[in-house]
């Protein structure tokens, strides 16, 4: 098994995990908000069995949907994987007006004063 492909399935599960999606809506919501990537549900199956090693482009999608940075895939410290895990936490339970915005890039959110760009940066 590659480490690479391994380490990315856990992380990918457990950031899924922390959002409360299942595979299928995560996919879908994938599919609306990036519609030039199809990810499908067996798609993010492969990836979190670690039978798949992800693509970069891949990997940058999936950043983006979550609000981190890709770097986050590749960290192996506990420390950057509970910022990125708080940061994942604080996007969902954010309030009622930054959900309006869901389908914003994480710099737009940092524009539109949703987390600092601090926060941005951290993560």
């Amino acid at each position: 098994m590659n480490e690479r492909a391994a380490m990315f399935g856990e992380k990918l599960r457990d950031l899924r995990k922390s959002a409360k999606k299942s595979q299928t809506e995560m996919a879908d919501e994938i599919a609306a908000q990036f519609p030039g990537l199809r990810i499908s549900q067996t798609t993010l199956s492969a990836l979190e069995q670690r039978t798949e090693p992800p693509r970069r482009n891949v990997v940058e999608v999936l950043a983006d949907y979550f609000g981190i940075s890709a770097d986050y895939f590749a960290a192996r410290d506990p420390e950057t994987l509970a910022l990125a895990r708080a940061h994942v936490d604080r996007l969902r339970d954010d309030d009622e007006s930054a959900r309006g915005y869901a389908g914003a890039s994480r710099r737009q959110h940092v524009m539109l004063g949703h987390y600092s760009d601090d926060d941005y940066w951290d993560t």
